[in-house]
């Protein structure tokens, strides 16, 4: 959890500092921040140019993918012959129509051989008794997450404010964010003595950061004010190391490497189809209670605090699951 929690950590440091600074200078002129990225942009160009291009290993990944294709398919303890007979199919039929374009190829690929195999991949590891309240876990917190899309609009409409001074808001809650993660693994070493095993210790970093991100998720709900905005902000923040947490705590309980691996795989996904769901129904949430004024606007994030809520419910399965 400590190496998750310190990349993530230097991840949300980086963002906190250019939203702090865009914030900064949209109060002198927005044409200063659009200018500041494209520089940015425009400095960032020639380290394209240290990329290897023509690596053995990377031209070895794009000219196997049927050996890919194979591992993948091991995971999931498919026949050998039915996975051979798949890839040939699908090989041959890209050879018969000539040389093609590396870009298209990865495209057909994910179309019409990794999409099988994630959703495969899914359904088995849902349909293990461990594995099930994980995976619910991912989709849910990625759900109630992904409220951020609309934080800006509905705290700007919500307290008249500008939309600088909710990014300043943004900035403090990626430093906490970072601040959090860092702090994590030292509250992991504190705890395990008196916890004795490193899943009691992931167990309640998951409880903990789910019961804050319920508190801050209420706080703004019920927030009067910009400042106790930010003081909900703060809160919600804290609960950041749900995810790295979760991961260690699955991880650890799995002795299989082939079991991880499949993890790991449909967690990606799990999560990619909670973004897609996320999106438009929180945006969808908050644009009917614009057109729902006589209904208080908070009434999006008690949404959110009650999602979070089911979540920490079914957290509190995992260790009866064990």
């Amino acid at each position: 959890m400590g190496t998750f929690n310190l990349l993530t950590a230097i991840l949300i440091g980086t963002m906190s500092l250019g939203t702090f600074v865009s914030a900064s200078l949209l109060n002198v002129n927005v044409f200063i921040t659009c200018g500041l990225v494209v520089g940015v942009y425009v400095v960032l160009v020639p380290l394209v140019a240290l990329f290897p291009h023509d690596h053995p290993a990377l031209k070895q990944t794009y000219n196997t993918d049927d050996a890919s294709v194979e591992e993948s398919r091991s995971l999931m303890s498919a026949p050998p012959g039915a996975s051979s007979s798949l890839v040939a199919g699908h090989g041959s039929a890209l050879e018969a129509k000539g040389p093609v374009p590396t870009m298209f190829r990865a495209l057909l690929r994910a179309a019409t051989v990794d999409l099988r195999l994630s959703i495969k991949l899914v359904v088995q590891t849902v349909r293990d008794p461990f594995t099930r309240p994980v995976m619910i876990l991912y989709f849910g917190t990625t759900l109630a997450s992904c409220i951020s899309l609309t934080t800006q609009q509905w705290a700007s409409g919500t307290f008249h404010t500008g939309i600088s001074n909710i990014d300043k808001v943004t900035a403090m809650e990626q430093i906490v964010s970072a601040v959090t993660l860092l702090a994590l693994p030292g509250l992991a070493r504190y705890l395990h003595p008196r916890l004795r095993t490193k899943e009691a210790v992931d167990f309640w970093v998951i409880v903990g950061s789910l019961l804050a991100s319920i508190a801050g998720a209420l706080i703004i709900a019920t927030a009067p004010s910009l400042a106790a905005y930010a003081v909900g902000v703060a809160v919600a923040a804290t609960g950041i190391g749900v995810s790295d947490a979760l991961r260690s705590f699955a991880t650890s309980a799995l002795s299989d490497k082939d079991l991880v691996q499949r993890l790991y795989i449909s967690i990606r996904t799990v999560q990619t189809l909670a973004a897609i769901v996320g999106a438009p129904l929180w945006s969808g949430f908050f644009v009917w209670l614009l057109d729902h004024p006589n209904l208080s606007r908070g009434s999006l994030y008690l949404g959110n605090a009650f999602l979070i809520f089911v979540c920490l419910l079914l957290a509190m399965s995992l260790r009866r699951s064990r």
